[in-house]
């Protein structure tokens, strides 16, 4: 298990207790990434093309659909009838990767 410090009543933040570099496996086969000081995902260098490639789901969706959306450049967003969107675990992570994206 990890450990947690208690919650900064200045800032209703977690306080840091991270000490060293960790990669964690979980069960259902992700890592999670345990560094000090380090709070909030980047994906340097990752384009919001690119970022479709990051999550398998959307790969199975695309699979499933004879490889390709039904869109071309399809981002996988606000496209009516896209393949990719809707109801799987992980969208809203994707949206929100993508709009942070895109604002950089």
């Amino acid at each position: 298990l990890l450990d947690v410090g208690e919650v900064s009543a200045r800032t209703g933040r977690g306080k840091h207790t991270t000490r060293n570099i960790s990669l964690i496996k979980l069960a259902n086969g992700g890592l999670l990434a345990d560094t000090p000081g380090f709070n909030q995902p980047h994906l340097l260098g990752v384009t919001t093309r690119d970022l479709g490639k990051c999550f398998p789901e959307i790969e199975a969706r695309l699979e499933a659909n004879g490889g390709k959306c039904e869109f071309k450049n399809c981002i996988h967003v606000h496209e009516p009838g896209c393949v990719v969107r809707g109801n799987w675990e992980r969208y809203p992570m994707y949206v929100d990767l993508y709009d942070q994206i895109k604002l950089n």
